[in-house]
């Protein structure tokens, strides 16, 4: 822990409704990949319980890269990934999370019986994604199908084109809807993009992209 950083506060102990059987309690497990963005994922961690639902049980899994070499954001996904595989059932809603997002209330993190980018109306693009095949952002499927595809490219470095890499990883493995990942009906994938002034600058590796 660098003391350069804030304090990230912990997520608070859930209370657990008496009627919500264990069993029926659906294990969300959220990765997010991190690099110099202490605002952010302070942020997030503030508002994810705030949107709770009573049925969910949120972990988070912060994969960190810890040196200045260009960015490797699907390498550090196929890591939470991995840590997910030692704790969690194959059956659990693995959320792939960039850390400058923010979901509305709206929006159905348990939603997972097939691949979903459900922050599909980003208010940086116009309550749009940015292309039809985009797969990046907020993406999320069960622990068992980003196992079938095998996760990530791990040779995507400095924002190198992973996203589009795992569009394609999909439809090989037959997990589109209708030519594309799935996205919530209007107004319940909505979220904002935090571009701030604390927003680092993406730096983009030529090669690797």
């Amino acid at each position: 822990k660098r003391d350069t950083q804030p304090e990230v506060p912990e997520m608070p102990k859930r209370d657990i409704q008496p009627e919500v059987a264990k069993a029926a309690l659906k294990d969300i497990v959220i990765v997010i990949p991190y690099r110099d963005r202490a605002v952010h994922y302070e942020k997030i961690m503030q508002h994810l319980p705030t949107i709770r639902r009573k049925h969910w049980n949120i972990h988070t899994i912060l994969v960190e890269q810890d040196d200045t070499a260009p960015f490797k954001r699907s390498w550090l996904l196929n890591i939470g990934i991995a840590e997910a595989n030692k704790i969690y059932s194959e059956d659990a809603c693995l959320v792939t999370h960039d850390v400058d997002m923010i979901a509305d209330s709206q929006v159905d993190y348990s939603w997972c019986d097939k691949p979903t980018q459900i922050c599909s109306e980003l208010s940086c693009f116009k309550d749009s994604v940015p292309y039809k095949n985009s797969a990046g952002g907020v993406v999320q499927a069960s622990l068992k199908d980003w196992n079938t595809i095998n996760g990530f490219t791990n040779t995507g470095i400095g924002w190198g084109g992973e996203d589009d890499d795992l569009h394609h990883r999909f439809r090989i493995n037959g997990l589109l809807t209708k030519g594309t990942l799935r996205r919530p009906p209007k107004g319940e994938g909505r979220c904002h993009c935090m571009n701030d002034e604390h927003h680092t600058k993406r730096l983009r590796d030529d090669k690797g992209y």
